[in-house]
């Protein structure tokens, strides 16, 4: 029996199977390598595009050259802002890069559009997906316009910290991207949160030490450390 395409997404697992069978006669599967380019800001979109291996970036590029992260795209997860442009016709809003080798389920955006009129099971997925997605989007950019670049950092060190070490895998560009900074700016403030014992600064990691003092950052209690 052959291998179809939509056997490989959960999230057709329960679709109708109209659903799933126009989902394998339009669907192409395409791999890219990590750093590919997925979509250009200001670009015409390709098409709708699932993950189905890997981890994909969205983020924009202020006038400065600096990069802030919207959000990821794991497995069983499409790019709204893609689809805002595949659905509305305009030019894609941010890129979007492969973070590794990732495999893609692309629907070319004609057919796509059709979809969206012929199946329900799209347009819920779509606004559901939207409606998670803008949240997040919102609070991105509400803490890159309004919270101090110490808090930034607390917030991320505490989502992104293993739980049975306290280390966050991350370097000080990397950090700087995450959050919508520029790398000198996070460089300085971790240096002070490691003479005051919140952390310690590994080689591509950094150690929690005080998780009290650096929630108490996040939450805006106490004195800052970058102004």
């Amino acid at each position: 029996m052959a291998h179809l395409l939509s056997d490989t997404l959960d999230l057709l697992r329960r679709a109708p199977a109209d659903v799933r069978a126009a989902f394998d006669a339009h669907a192409t599967a395409r791999s890219f390598e990590a750093g590919e380019m997925l979509a250009f800001e200001g670009g015409e979109s390709t098409g709708f595009f699932v993950v189905m291996e890997g981890s994909v970036r969205a983020y924009k590029i202020g006038e400065s050259g600096r990069e802030l992260t919207l959000y990821r795209m794991l497995r069983n997860e499409c790019c709204v802002l893609t689809v805002f442009a595949v659905l509305s016709g305009i030019p894609v809003p941010a890129f979007a890069v492969a973070e590794t080798d990732v495999e893609l389920a692309l629907v070319p955006t004609p057919v796509f559009r059709e979809w969206i009129d012929r199946f329900p099971f799209w347009r819920d997925y779509v606004f559901t997906d939207l409606s998670q997605r803008l949240g997040q989007i919102m609070g991105t950019l509400e803490q890159a316009v309004f919270q101090r670049v110490d808090a930034r950092i607390a917030s991320y060190f505490l989502r992104h910290a293993d739980a049975a070490t306290g280390r966050v895998a991350v370097t000080h560009e990397r950090l700087a991207t995450e959050i919508g900074t520029g790398r000198v700016v996070v460089s300085r403030v971790l240096k002070k949160l490691e003479r005051s014992g919140i952390v310690k600064l590994r080689r591509g990691s950094v150690e929690i030490v005080d998780g009290r003092r650096l929630r108490s950052m996040r939450t805006g209690v106490g004195a800052g450390l970058d102004g």
